[in-house]
């Protein structure tokens, strides 16, 4: 029914927003239609399900950017470059994956009801670590969890991010999920984290069997369930099922891994253990692993998300592996791992020896990495210095005649991070500012001008002021007329 259909769309977009419908026929071949008027859409979508000649319908769910239909050739389906914002994060609980070549059939009523008990435990289980509640679909042979996400850049940050919060999902339900070879119940599709992925037009039908008869009918899609408020997730909610990842498989999505050059005389003499000793409660070492040729010190204590105190213990399976110091003999590199990539090992040891120096206790004496870098000076997490590295033994200056005193120039005064930031500001283009959820720093997207790419994530402290410059990519509404491609 078209009311189905329309109540789908006005809970997933705004007015004006352009979207791509993508249709599969029935005897092969697609077809793919663009509009910003949801209201012709609907009715576009009713006159075409209910000709019977389309298998499947779908429309692209995140905010495509205004205007990139008319740059397109006709019959060319959304990319990944035509994404502007990230707006809904989906669970897809479907049934278990398939050896290829299976014949695809619709879903049974007894496949339909194991799989909603697999939903609803997936739901209850993301309930307790502090989700809000989902729109809960139904995708004709299978269920649709869709959680608002607060508009968030559709760029390889988030993509990695996304990815791995439906992996940390997914291990968690391993015993349940997976392939159908192994007895799973169910499977998620973690290639929902793509930005250009499409999902199940609601209201319209699945016709995977050839005939709509027997065990396996054709299923009408739909809504199941809608919260009273619609609540947009927080980076803390990603997190929290990111941490069911063993560490190894933590961040691999959204961060580089390399690390920085280690000192070797520190890594000979001294090494991980000594840097484990002094920084004690605040690094807790458990039994180091091997992991693709690099050594990981995991520490049941995490310094990233830990507040003023320092402490801060994961929860969930593997919990003590959550954060590690990673040592790479090959290449003579060190870093750190957790599920803040943007964290650095010199950032983490600044903020201990800016604990250790309230305490009245010394900061570390010993030089860790081989050089320094500009990173060092930012004093992540607020630390009086960010130099996290201090020499055992000073180098002596050569002896050189007395010169005339002369007074010592007073050391310019270098810039607070908002003031850093707020002259950025003026000649950069606008960037997402989001708060980091446990340490309560500011993280966001470093503003690039234009034609250069862009930066990495950066960390800068805690500014009220920057919330000033956090904005909303929305679409501009457009009207364009389209026709359907392929085959009618």
């Amino acid at each position: 029914m078209i009311e189905d259909i329309q109540r789908a769309i006005s809970l997933l977009f705004q007015p004006g927003q352009l979207v791509e419908i993508r249709g599969k026929f029935r005897e092969g071949g697609m077809a793919s239609m663009y509009f910003t008027d949801l209201e012709k859409m609907a009715r576009v979508l009713e006159k075409k399900y209910a000709n019977g000649r389309f298998q499947a319908i779908w429309y692209t769910l995140q905010r495509l950017k205004p205007g990139i239909d008319q740059t397109k050739d006709p019959g060319k389906a959304t990319s990944r470059e035509d994404i502007g914002a990230y707006e809904w994060f989906v669970i897809d609980i479907d049934r278990p994956r398939q050896p290829k070549g299976t014949k695809k059939e619709n879903a049974t009523d007894a496949e339909l009801q194991i799989l909603a008990r697999c939903r609803n435990k997936v739901q209850a289980w993301l309930t307790d670590l502090g989700w809000p509640e989902p729109l809960v679909m139904c995708s004709g042979n299978g269920w649709h969890l869709l959680y608002k996400l607060p508009s968030w850049p559709a760029d390889a940050h988030w993509f990695g991010v996304l990815k791995d919060t439906l992996k940390g999902v997914a291990y968690h339900f391993r015993d349940i999920s997976g392939e159908a070879k192994d007895g799973k119940q169910f499977n998620i599709d973690e290639s929902l984290s793509e930005p250009e992925q499409i999902i199940k037009a609601y209201g319209t039908w699945s016709r995977l069997s050839e005939r709509n008869e027997g065990e396996t009918p054709w299923r009408e899609s739909g809504i199941v369930s809608v919260p009273k408020e619609i609540v947009p997730l927080k980076l803390s909610n990603l997190l929290e099922a990111q941490m069911e990842l063993p560490t190894a498989s933590v961040g691999k999505s959204s961060s580089t891994g390399k690390g920085r050059p280690y000192n070797p005389e520190w890594y000979e003499n001294y090494g991980v253990g000594d840097l484990f000793d002094w920084a004690h409660p605040y690094l807790v070492e458990g039994e180091e692993f091997e992991y693709n040729g690099e050594i990981y010190h995991p520490s049941s204590n995490c310094p990233i998300h830990a507040d003023d105190d320092g402490i801060y213990e994961h929860s969930g399976q593997g919990a003590e592996k959550h954060y590690a110091i990673i040592i790479n003999e090959k290449d003579q590199t060190i870093r750190n791992n957790c599920f803040s990539g943007e964290v650095s090992l010199g950032q983490v040891i600044a903020k201990i020896n800016k604990i250790k120096v309230a305490e009245g206790k010394e900061r570390y004496p010993h030089r860790v990495f081989l050089e320094k870098s500009d990173e060092d000076e930012a004093a992540g997490f607020g630390a009086e210095l960010a130099d996290d590295t201090v020499p055992v033994k000073a180098p002596v200056a050569e002896k050189k005649p007395a010169a005339e005193e002369t007074p010592t120039p007073e050391a310019p005064k270098m810039p607070t991070p908002e003031e850093i930031f707020a002259a950025k500001a003026k000649d950069y283009k606008q960037g997402a500012v989001l708060p980091c959820a446990k340490c309560g720093a500011i993280v966001f997207k470093e503003m690039v001008p234009d034609g250069e790419e862009p930066r990495s994530t950066s960390l800068m402290s805690n500014v009220a002021a920057v919330s000033s410059f956090v904005t909303r990519n929305d679409a501009q509404s457009l009207t364009i007329q389209s026709a359907w491609s392929g085959r009618q």
